[in-house]
């Protein structure tokens, strides 16, 4: 276990902050996740040990990441070159320049960005609230790369959105590093598997 002035400040959140927003500090969730064995288990097994108290899925993922932490564990999806990274992808029915079109059309861009842009708008737009986005790269029938800006990270993240032409149809893959912790990459890596199943939904109300 980390040393007890170490407790006081994990996974990027001080002990001050876990305790206002648990009634708990360091300390108390490291001897909690202790105490049942916690220690060979990953990241999600972690998370559904926490008890129905911690209602924020942030805090549980902060939490565990803080154990593991703690405990010396090696921090998955990590480079030493782009940090936490996640990359997702799904099969569309459609070829590759069909699958491309309907990615940046208004209805599937409000979908995954928030907001419909031009492709030539390389201007840093909010999106959503609390998101500022900024097109860096678009190469047409083939990916766009974005600056992704959440206002509670410090840093932008950069996220690309490639499509990938198959043989009977076309991939849609959306991959996303600079994250700033394992926590964020664990909400990123839901986000976006929701973002692909809201896609296929609109394609397929589409196609009917």
């Amino acid at each position: 276990m980390a040393k007890q002035k170490e407790i006081y400040e994990l996974a990027g959140v001080s002990n001050e902050s876990v305790k206002g927003a648990t009634g708990k500090g360091w300390a108390y969730w490291i001897h909690y996740l202790a105490r049942k064995n916690a220690d060979s288990l990953v990241q999600r097994e972690l998370v559904k040990l926490l008890p129905a108290t911690v209602a924020s899925p942030w805090w549980r993922q902060k939490i565990a990441l803080g154990f593991r932490e703690a405990k010396g564990k090696r921090i998955t999806g990590q480079t030493a070159a782009s940090g936490f990274q996640i990359g997702v992808r799904r099969a569309l029915p459609l070829t590759k320049d069909a699958a491309w079109d309907f990615l940046i059309s208004p209805e599937a861009m409000k979908i995954w960005l928030g907001k419909a842009i031009a492709p030539d708008d390389t201007k840093p737009r909010t999106v959503k609230k609390g998101l500022r986005a900024e097109l860096v790269v678009f190469t047409p029938g083939s990916h766009l790369r974005l600056r992704w800006h959440p206002d509670k990270w410090i840093s932008p993240s950069t996220l690309q959105v490639r499509v990938v032409a198959g043989a009977k149809s076309s991939t849609l893959s959306f991959h996303h590093d600079g994250l700033p912790d394992e926590a964020a990459r664990e909400e990123m890596k839901a986000h976006w598997s929701a973002v692909l199943g809201k896609l296929a939904g609109q394609l397929s109300k589409n196609l009917t």
